[in-house]
């Protein structure tokens, strides 16, 4: 069953929510096993290699010099962030952020061909390299930004680089 259909069949009264609940149950079940499973293989010296202080080098934009960004996007993520951007001129809020940035320097080489197919992503893609070129960094990666755009975005959001 579609989430639109128990949405329709739940309101109308003929999904009680003991179903749901059973549904979300089995949904979750194997998650949480899986997790609990790899939990239980960590061991203190995993844990220690990991709290090991250890000199991290610096990496403009998520990648060291010479090497370049090639995150892609599906046609499907493309289409859903497109649709997304057909009212917006901003990915968060009503101005220019972080997250503009961030989003717009991990996917520019999905703009190219992108103009007819996806008039709103080229739209919005060419806004945020005006706005990059005419000094507008915004480079402050807040938690709670990030966090509203997983909100807003969806499951888009959550198979990007945050």
């Amino acid at each position: 069953m579609t989430a639109s259909r128990h949405t329709q069949d739940y309101t109308s009264g003929q999904l009680l929510t003991g179903f749901l609940k059973k549904e979300l149950i089995d949904l979750i079940t194997p998650i949480i096993l899986d997790i609990q499973q790899k939990r239980k293989a960590v061991t203190d010296d995993i844990v220690a290699e990991f709290m090991r202080p250890r000199k991290l080098a610096w990496r403009q934009g998520g990648k060291s010099k010479g090497e370049h960004n090639k995150k892609m996007l599906s046609e499907g993520q493309l289409a859903s962030l497109d649709e997304y951007l057909e009212l917006r001129s901003y990915l968060v809020g009503y101005e220019f952020s972080s997250v503009d940035e961030i989003v717009a320097s991990t996917y520019h080489h999905a703009a190219a061909g992108a103009t007819d197919k996806f008039p709103h992503f080229a739209r919005w893609m060419h806004h945020v390299k005006v706005l990059l070129a005419e000094g507008h960094q915004q480079w402050k990666p807040e938690k709670a930004v990030v966090e509203r755009l997983k909100e807003e975005l969806g499951q888009f959001a959550c198979q990007t680089a945050f």
